[in-house]
């Protein structure tokens, strides 16, 4: 190696080590941490951690947001405002959740809604929670799916438009769901998310022209 070379490999090196570990972190790309975060609270839930915590220091991590700032949760929620459709959980894990979905979606199919929504992203106000994912049936959903998790994720424009909401309609018209699910608890959820963070179907975000049909 070359005295050149060496040096520049040293540069690096010390660049490496000098940046927090927040910023390294960051090399993730936006989609790629939302699957992480979401693995991270699945596991938390599994190994009976504070998902609101695990959640919350994940989002720190990555943003560099500082818990010192008296507003970062605010901070917290205007990241994930503007990347709302990049958090996708990636990988199946039972027979309500799908292959990839919505963060929203995985936490209401896990029954962790409560923690993961009311304790975390719908403890702000400012919140939004019309995330759009398109979907495609999934040719490789197993047959014990529910009719719901036979659906995937996929490329903006491909298939049917979906939101949270939608989703949420498609668990109440599910003639078993009171089999997987607390249907009090999904329609206490539902009416929260219309009355007081404006909820809409996608057929209605196209109505009011802010989704492209």
């Amino acid at each position: 190696m070359t005295n050149t070379r060496r040096l520049l490999s040293l540069l690096l090196l010390v660049v490496a080590i000098s940046l927090p570990s927040g910023e390294v972190y960051a090399k993730d790309s936006v989609s790629e941490f939302g699957s992480t975060l979401c693995r991270r609270m699945s596991k938390a839930n599994v190994t009976g951690k504070n998902i609101v915590q695990v959640m919350k220091d994940v989002l720190l991590q990555y943003t560099g947001i500082s818990k010192s700032d008296p507003d970062y949760m605010d901070q917290i929620i205007a990241f994930y405002n503007e990347n709302q459709n990049e958090f996708i959980c990636r990988g199946k894990v039972d027979s309500t959740t799908r292959e990839s979905e919505h963060i929203f979606k995985r936490a209401a199919a896990l029954s962790i809604h409560s923690k993961v929504l009311y304790g975390f992203f719908l403890n702000n106000e400012h919140t939004q929670v019309n995330a759009v994912e398109y979907l495609v049936p999934d040719p490789d959903a197993p047959d014990y799916s529910t009719s719901i998790a036979k659906l995937i994720h996929a490329p903006w424009g491909t298939g049917e438009p979906e939101t949270f909401l939608d989703y949420l309609d498609k668990v109440l018209a599910d003639p078993e769901a009171d089999k997987r699910y607390v249907v009090s608890d999904i329609k206490a959820l539902r009416e929260m998310l219309i009355d007081y963070f404006g909820a809409k179907t996608a057929d209605e975000l196209i109505a009011e022209g802010k989704l492209q049909p």
